[in-house]
């Protein structure tokens, strides 16, 4: 267990050192901006900025998800250093868990970055925040946890660049098409919170997160298995 713990703590100290959830709170930053030039040509300004801000903390934390997830086995077989990790006992599959979990420790404090900004946005802004938000930001980011599982998954497949398209389209594709991100499209619930639709019980929401967690557990158990077939 300290093993996968020293993985993922390297995996959050190299997703500091690039700086990509630095950059990517910039562009928050500056959506923000630009949604309030625009705000004024809205028929609902607060259903506007709903919608863009569940939309861009989610975009956003993808990016970060996958920018993170993606290279990281491709980028220690190159640089050799995978066979020091190895080395020590802890197996393939504690190996992905560890750069699994570290990924999710970085996506985490994106998305509450990024979340923040939002926040501070709407109390300077006098938007009302319903009770379904706080429902569609957890569901948003049980999704991340997947599409994380993905981008790990596909990167055991492909050369980085494949893994990294093929991972932001599958995200993608969940406004174009529910057979084809399945089952990305049952966590955005965001059209509840643009429309003012009152919030389920919380118990109401424990299929849809198992169903996560469960779809999220077979993608690492197929990373796993995977790379344990790879020479390395």
């Amino acid at each position: 267990m300290i093993a996968i713990l020293s993985i993922a703590g390297n995996t959050v100290k190299e997703a500091v050192r690039r700086k990509h959830i630095y950059v990517l709170a910039l562009i928050a930053v500056m959506l923000i901006a630009f949604s309030s030039l625009i705000v004024f040509f809205q028929e609902s300004p607060e259903a506007f900025m709903k919608e863009l801000s569940l939309f861009t903390i989610s975009f956003l934390g993808m990016l970060v998800a996958v920018l993170i997830a993606a290279p990281q086995i491709r980028r220690e077989m190159e640089d050799r250093s995978i066979y020091t990790v190895l080395a020590k006992p802890i197996g393939r599959f504690g190996y992905i868990l560890g750069k699994f979990l570290g990924t999710i420790v970085a996506v985490a404090f994106s998305y509450a970055v990024f979340s923040l900004i939002f926040y501070v946005t709407f109390r300077l802004k006098g938007v009302a925040i319903t009770g379904a938000y706080p429902h569609a930001l957890a569901l948003n980011f049980l999704q991340l946890c997947i599409v994380s599982a993905a981008a790990l998954f596909l990167s055991t497949l492909f050369t980085t660049p494949a893994a990294v398209t093929l991972t932001v389209m599958y995200y993608l594709t969940q406004y174009l098409s529910s057979k084809l991100s399945y089952p990305l499209q049952y966590f955005n619930i965001n059209w509840t919170v643009v429309h003012n639709v009152l919030p389920v019980p919380v118990y109401m929401l424990l299929p849809v997160v198992g169903m996560g967690l469960a779809f999220t557990t077979g993608l690492l158990f197929l990373s796993a298995v995977v790379f344990s077939q790879k020479e390395l």
